[in-house]
């Protein structure tokens, strides 16, 4: 700033004003004991230590931010020669399947072929007997005719005497011969196309995102402490700020984690057996908490409304007494509503207007949805499979395992893999996260690491939180670099 006082001098330092001011300002406009004021020199002492302080400080910001952009680089890099490898593993099974499917084609055109040889073979020798046997009794007819013409015609009486018996029991006999030949639809052939198109589909296997099929843990959260989780069932992360939701059934309340797994503060709390949370890209969340309700709150925790799920017959559940549990939001922004007493999935907008219902054959204790908007559906125990349907709740596929699985929560990546995990406390039932397609087929294990497992979610698709009950704290799972 430039001195209002041109002739003077400056050589004081204003703090209240954060300026320097000269003689005149002193007794003027920078009086005390409204300003407070030191000689310059005094001033500029502490200043410099303390923008010294501050640089040698960004020195180390600078240090971090060269370290990020080398580990920012290598993921790059790292994503550049996976991608070429990925490339090259589905090209080599390109070919395989070409070999073998171009192997398995032919083949069927072969014994095609050589069938419909042997098929045309056997009729033309059918009709070629056929053919003989009508031009054999064509002869005899002939020959006979020809002799009784004669015998009519220029034989004597004593010819005919002597030719009598035998021209009119050939005669007869050949009359009473009915002579059939082959139909014209014997000489039909036809090759009835596959219906399913000249060709069967060949999965060649499934491109993932991810860095590896399998899952380490990261760390434990809510484990002690005032975010100490007493008892998880469902958790969700906010697509917005990737915090971490987590209904605690034990404690009643919804509590808020940071991605890292830090405790944040409670969401909501006084509730009766929260169950699940869902989280808006808009901001709002819903909670289910074992009672006739969805409650509908802001991104802080401020109470807006409550409204019940509709059953397939167009009755509220706050008639009926019935719970309601899982709780997601499909591809659509509306929001799927369990109801696990009732067996039904009740679609809502986000303000709560009922838009359809339909009556499902496994409880809906757990509810996701895909990046394709189907939906899977989990029963927990005793049940011991899931249920993909389509957004218009078509059952498109029953998720069956190789063992036995009791299945609790579930979430989708982007690309395409369904997660289902499985409470390991019933007989012969293992614990443990397991991967699946949209299709339904098992793809395996990702990690055992977990027994008591309830919901799961993925973080920025690339790690994955889970929760579990008995008191036992959530998990954060990443995958294998």
């Amino acid at each position: 700033m430039l001195p209002k006082h041109k002739d003077q001098v400056l050589r004081w330092y204003c703090k209240t004003c954060d300026i320097s001011i000269c003689r005149d300002c002193t007794v003027m406009e920078h009086t005390r004991p409204e300003h407070n004021y030191v000689a310059i020199e005094s001033a500029t002492e502490g200043q410099l230590a303390e923008i010294k302080v501050l640089v040698e400080n960004c020195k180390g910001l600078s240090y971090q931010i060269d370290e990020a952009i080398t580990k920012t680089q290598q993921a790059k890099d790292n994503l550049k020669k996976t991608a070429v490898d990925a490339q090259k593993q589905l090209d080599d099974a390109n070919d395989k399947a070409k070999k073998v499917f171009l192997k398995a084609l032919k083949e069927n055109y072969t014994a095609n072929t050589n069938k419909l040889t042997e098929i045309q073979t056997k009729k033309c020798e059918q009709i070629d007997d056929a053919t003989m046997s009508l031009q054999n009794l064509q002869s005899k007819l002939t020959n006979a005719m020809d002799v009784a013409n004669q015998v009519m015609q220029t034989g004597s009486k004593h010819d005919v005497a002597s030719n009598y018996s035998t021209l009119c029991k050939t005669l007869t006999q050949l009359q009473e011969v009915k002579p059939t030949g082959i139909s014209k639809s014997f000489g039909v052939m036809k090759f009835k196309p596959n219906q399913k198109g000249s060709v069967e589909s060949v999965n060649l296997g499934i491109v993932l995102a991810s860095r590896s099929e399998k899952l380490v843990l990261e760390k434990d959260i809510g484990k002690e402490g005032p975010g100490k989780i007493k008892c998880g069932l469902g958790v969700v992360v906010d697509p917005n700020t990737s915090d971490i939701f987590i209904a605690d059934w034990g404690d009643k309340n919804v509590k808020v984690f940071d991605s890292e797994g830090n405790y944040k503060r409670v969401l909501l709390g006084n509730l009766h057996e929260p169950r699940d949370v869902a989280v808006s890209s808009n901001g709002f969340h819903f909670i289910t908490d074992q009672t006739a309700y969805v409650k509908v709150l802001t991104s802080y925790g401020n109470y807006l409304k409550q409204f019940p799920a509709i059953s397939p017959d167009g009755q509220s559940s706050d008639t009926d007494g019935s719970q309601l549990y899982g709780l997601t939001i499909d591809s659509d922004g509306n929001l799927l509503v369990g109801n696990s007493d009732k067996y039904y999935i009740s679609k809502h907008k986000q303000d709560g207007t009922h838009i359809s219902t339909i009556q499902t054959y496994i409880r809906p204790c757990f509810v996701g949805t895909t990046s394709q908007g189907t939906i899977v559906v989990c029963a927990d125990y005793p049940h011991t499979n899931a249920q993909i349907m389509d957004c218009t709740f078509n059952l498109l596929h029953t998720i069956n395992t190789p063992k036995p699985l009791c299945p609790c929560g579930a979430c989708c990546s982007d690309d395409g893999i369904i997660y289902i995990s499985s409470y390991g406390d019933h007989g012969g039932v293992q614990g443990g996260i397991y991967s699946f397609t949209e299709d339904g087929e098992y793809l395996g294990c990702v990690t055992n690491d977990v027994n008591y497992a309830e919901g799961l979610a993925l973080i920025n698709d690339d790690r994955m939180v889970v929760v579990q009950w008995k008191g036992y704290p959530a998990k954060i799972f990443s995958y294998v670099e």
